[in-house]
């Protein structure tokens, strides 16, 4: 009988770790991209739910970034509706860094960071993602959202 449930727990206790990546093209925790093309940040194709999403509670509007994927430079649009201290890290799985990409307080209006993916502290996987998270703080309350660029260098 004891045989029986140590034999069930190693069952159990294989199939919980083997279906803990569904998707096992992407790092964990990424789940995916919102595909984009050259020209903007409207979705074309696969759409991750979880990506880019915009913080209502300080007026903040994010964009996907474009193109996505992409080789290796995009683009990241938002939109501010108030005075806002906003910073913007890229989290490099292959390199195990996350760096800030920008952080400074803005005005109100539209806003688009231009991001090589060929800066100096990339090194060149052929394919890899970068989770952009953005943080944006008001009051002393810290709010962030984040999406994922598919970077793949030919």
């Amino acid at each position: 009988m004891i045989f029986h449930k140590i034999i069930s727990i190693c069952i159990l206790t294989f199939f919980i770790f083997s279906c803990s990546n569904d998707n096992p093209g992407y790092p964990s925790p990424f789940s995916g991209i919102t595909h984009t093309l050259e020209g903007g940040p409207e979705p074309v194709g696969e759409v991750d739910p979880n990506d880019w999403k915009s913080i209502p509670q300080v007026g903040l509007v994010v964009y996907p970034a474009y193109p996505n994927p992409t080789d290796p430079f995009s683009h990241l649009k938002f939109t501010l509706n108030q005075k806002l201290f906003v910073k913007v890290e890229l989290d490099d799985p292959v390199n195990r860094k996350i760096i800030t990409y920008d952080e400074r307080q803005l005005e109100p209006g539209t806003y688009q960071i231009y991001i090589d993916f060929n800066y100096e502290p990339f090194q060149r996987p052929l394919d890899t993602i970068v989770r952009i998270n953005i943080y944006a703080e008001k009051d002393g309350a810290q709010y962030s959202t984040y999406g994922d660029i598919r970077v793949i260098w030919k």
